[in-house]
């Protein structure tokens, strides 16, 4: 793992001269996929809705997403309501916001409980996307909401300058000492920049 992580820092830097088709602002993305858990309590097929927002001064992909299947739940109601106030903050409306350090703390703490940070290759074509979803309210069968988070990485790969097909890896666990939610999943998505 430490070499794992010693090449990874290396290969930053080499990679930061690429920069991403969406150019050097700010932008917001819609996308929809679907992944195959495989966790503690049983295999799900889940359908899943993602919000975006990148902000081009952080190098943060900021991201809210509902995920549905049979006798699964989950969504990021932190995340979607960091999304919006981050947009509020970072795109137009926000340079006209008056906040204080403390609230801009905030907002920042809520919009990175859930996100992904790009990492350019191939001149932008293609992104390597480590993420991580922090506070997840996630519902099993009939059972009550339980908060749990996953971590993991994607790939896009752009089909032209606002549409790119990406697939995912990701590994979800519980707050809970034994947590139903311990496991990994994998899938695919289609998404698109405004």
């Amino acid at each position: 793992m430490k070499k794992l992580l010693i090449l990874f820092i290396f290969i930053i830097p080499m990679l930061a001269e690429a920069q991403s088709p969406l150019g050097r602002h700010d932008v917001f993305g819609i996308s929809a996929g679907y992944k195959h858990l495989n966790i503690e309590r049983g295999n799900f097929d889940v359908a899943f809705l993602e919000f975006d927002l990148y902000v081009y001064s952080t190098q943060f992909e900021y991201t809210a997403k509902i995920e549905y299947g049979k006798d699964y739940l989950s969504y990021e109601p932190l995340g979607a309501l960091g999304v919006i106030l981050m947009a509020f903050m970072f795109n137009g409306a926000g340079k006209d916001m008056s906040t204080t350090t403390g609230e801009r703390f905030l907002i920042i703490l809520l919009g990175t409980s859930s996100a992904k940070i790009p990492i350019y290759i191939a001149d932008g074509r293609i992104e390597l996307c480590p993420q991580w979803n922090m506070l997840k309210i996630t519902r099993l069968y009939n059972d009550d909401f339980q908060l749990n988070a996953s971590v993991g990485a994607s790939l896009k790969v752009y089909l032209n300058k606002s549409l790119y097909l990406s697939p995912m890896w990701e590994y979800s666990f519980g707050y809970k000492k034994e947590s139903p939610f311990t496991g990994h999943a994998y899938g695919m998505s289609l998404g698109f920049y405004f």
